[in-house]
């Protein structure tokens, strides 16, 4: 699916078409806003664009380009769980652009691989801008890639530059990532963050897990704890405790009980009742003499039928 804006449409290579093959990833991202890092050293984009062309001239040698371009006119700040309005954008702001690193080549080979640009990089100094993409932290960015054919046939006006848009693509810029959520998307969807799937593995402190991880962590505790809960029958526990104290004390339990714990076969209070109504003197386990009971098991469980 053709799913591109072309910017200037109305050039005369209108052939020229470009897919986002990995939309599918950074719609799951815009549901939540993408957020990229930039930082004074330069951090790569994730997830990065990746395009292909079609309807290039196969003969003619094209330069890919890569720039960007304020989304608003707005400045953003996170609060509590969602992005708000602060203010106006800085207006020093001015974008420089990337060359994908195998410019130039011809159409044809454009043509027969997928274009990424995995090797760009986001920073916000100034300084650092040879070779990256300098940004601003706190404002909406919206990727642009442009084909430039051969800069003779381009003067010539015989394959003007085509420019293309993905909305999916569109990001806010920060120094750290804000939402929880985009966090998440970035650990399970980027090859790289492999130590970072291991390390949710194992058991974090919990001032290292997010407030969003911390509540996962909760329930599923709480959740665990139900079920071993519910596995634990707590009648077969009370009345095989009952029937080892020495015959001095008696146990408590209603008939209807009774019948419940004692009328199963095979069950495990059965099976203690069986162990039980034999002659055991100085029983391992104990420290005291029990004495042998005075009755059949068999008739206890006739009566109760």
């Amino acid at each position: 699916m053709n799913n591109e804006v072309c910017v200037n449409k109305n050039a005369s290579h209108t052939k020229v078409k470009a897919v986002l093959e990995n939309r599918c990833i950074f719609e799951q991202f815009e549901k939540n806003t993408t957020e990229m890092v930039v930082t004074k050293q330069g951090r790569r984009m994730f997830p990065s664009p990746e395009i292909t062309l079609s309807g290039l001239d196969p003969n003619i040698l094209y330069y890919v380009v890569m720039d960007f371009t304020a989304a608003d006119n707005a400045k953003y700040k996170w609060s509590k769980e969602n992005w708000v309005l602060h203010g106006e954008r800085d207006t020093q702001w001015s974008s420089n652009t990337f060359v994908h690193p195998e410019s130039p080549l011809l159409g044809a080979q454009w043509m027969k691989k997928i274009i990424n640009f995995k090797t760009m990089k986001l920073t916000n100094s100034i300084s650092n801008s040879f070779g990256n993409i300098v940004l601003s932290s706190m404002h909406k960015y919206q990727p642009r890639v442009h084909v430039v054919p051969d800069c003779d046939v381009y003067l010539n006006n015989s394959h003007p530059i085509s420019t293309f848009v993905f909305k999916e693509c569109q990001f806010i810029a920060v120094t750290a990532y804000q939402n929880p959520k985009i966090t998440d998307l970035k650990i399970k969807y980027n090859p790289f963050a492999k130590g970072f799937r291991e390390q949710r593995k194992r058991k974090l402190p919990i001032q290292q897990i997010s407030s969003f991880e911390q509540s996962i962590i909760k329930k599923r505790k709480k959740d665990k704890f139900n079920t071993k809960q519910d596995s634990v029958d707590k009648g077969e526990e009370s009345i095989f405790t009952n029937l080892i104290l020495p015959s001095s004390e008696r146990f408590d339990l209603s008939a209807e009980k009774l019948i419940d714990e004692l009328t199963i076969p095979g069950s495990t209070s059965r099976k203690n009742l069986e162990l039980l109504c034999q002659p055991y003197f100085n029983y391992s386990g104990f420290n005291q003499t029990i004495a042998e009971p005075s009755f059949m098991c068999d008739s206890i469980y006739n009566d109760f039928m």
